[in-house]
């Protein structure tokens, strides 16, 4: 994202493959993205959200624990079993 930022709009799509570092345009092109768009509203937006959202999931899962750890109830085993089946699972390939 960064290197095709820095380069012109016919460099950046005609399909070689790309540097490793930005191109002489790119401060001129995040300046233009400054000009273009509120990014910082949008990016004071996407901290608002992640954090509300980092904040109920941490609640819920606490609360999800202490119900699998310390409560009895019907279903239990069921509803454990569905929990750690939608973990994701990290793969190695080798």
């Amino acid at each position: 994202m960064v290197v095709v930022r820095g380069r012109s709009g016919a460099d950046a799509t005609r399909g070689e493959t790309l540097p490793l570092l930005p191109g002489g345009n790119f401060f001129a092109n995040a300046a233009k993205v400054f000009d273009a768009i509120p990014f910082w509203t949008a990016l004071l937006n996407s901290m608002i959200v992640s954090t509300v959202i980092t904040i109920s999931v941490v609640t819920f899962s606490t609360l999800a624990g202490y119900a699998f750890a310390k409560l009895r109830f019907r279903g239990r085993d069921g509803l454990m079993i569905l929990v750690v089946a939608t973990m994701p699972a990290s793969c190695r390939a080798r």
